[in-house]
C-alpha cells in the first residue's frame, strides 16, 4: 500500500511540474471568432429561433442562426428567404450558421461527396456561393455537417476530405467572409481524424 502511495505522489509531482508550464488559451484568432465573448445560437427552424429569441434575456439573445441547404440542385436565389429571416433581427446582427449537406439525410446510400470531389457539382457550388454573396452576411459554414454520421450521411473519409477542400477552395477564390467549420456528431463513428481535411482548410 505504501509503495502505491509513493508511486501516486511521484506521478502527481510530475503532473504538477508539467502543469506549471501550461498557459490557458481562450482565443485562437480563427476566422469570425468573437474575441473576448461567448456567443450562443439556436435552430432548427425560423419558428424555433424566434421562440428562443422571445424567451431569452435581453443581454443573452442568440446571434447564431441555424439554417440548412442541400448542395445538389441548389439555385442562385436560394438565400433570399434566409436573408428575409435574418433581417428581422438586423438591429442585433444575427449571423447564419449554415449546414451544407452533400448527401440526403437519412439515406446514407445517396451520399454524393465523391461527385463533389470530382468536380461534378461545381455549378451547384457556384450557385451556392452566388447566394452567399447576395446574402451579404458573414457565415459559419458547416460543410458536410456530422461528417462521421456514417449511418445517416454515408460520407467516406477520403472523398469527404476532397469535397471539403474543393468547396473551401471555391470559397477562397471569391474572398468571402465565410468560416469553414468541420463538424462531427457525438453519435457518429469515432475515427474523426480520418475525415480531417487539414489545418489549411478548416477554420473551426
Amino acid at each position: 500500500m505504501k509503495r502505491l502511495v509513493v508511486i501516486f505522489i511521484i506521478i502527481l509531482l510530475n503532473v504538477m511540474s508539467y502543469s506549471s508550464d501550461f498557459i490557458p488559451r481562450s482565443e485562437h484568432r480563427a476566422m469570425l471568432e468573437p474575441l473576448g465573448l461567448v456567443v450562443n445560437g439556436a435552430g432548427q427552424s425560423p419558428d424555433a429561433f424566434a421562440n428562443y429569441w422571445n424567451v431569452i434575456g435581453e443581454n443573452h439573445k442568440p446571434i447564431v442562426y441555424m439554417y440548412y441547404v442541400g448542395l445538389k440542385g441548389v439555385q442562385q436565389c436560394w438565400a433570399m428567404g434566409l436573408k428575409w429571416d435574418l433581417m428581422k433581427y438586423f438591429d442585433n446582427f444575427v449571423i447564419p450558421q449554415i449546414g451544407l449537406s452533400i448527401t440526403y439525410d437519412g439515406n446514407p446510400s445517396l451520399h454524393y461527396e465523391d461527385e463533389v470531389a470530382a468536380g461534378l457539382h461545381d455549378g451547384a457550388i457556384y450557385n451556392f456561393l452566388d447566394g452567399l454573396e447576395q446574402l451579404a452576411f458573414p457565415v459559419y459554414l458547416r460543410i458536410g455537417y456530422e461528417f462521421n454520421g456514417l449511418g445517416w450521411n454515408g460520407y467516406q473519409p477520403k472523398t469527404y476530405k476532397q469535397a471539403f477542400i474543393r468547396i473551401v477552395q471555391k470559397i477562397r477564390e471569391r474572398d468571402l467572409e465565410i468560416a469553414a467549420v468541420w463538424c462531427s456528431s457525438a453519435d457518429g463513428e469515432t475515427n474523426f481524424m480520418d475525415y480531417y481535411p487539414g489545418d489549411e482548410f478548416v477554420d473551426w
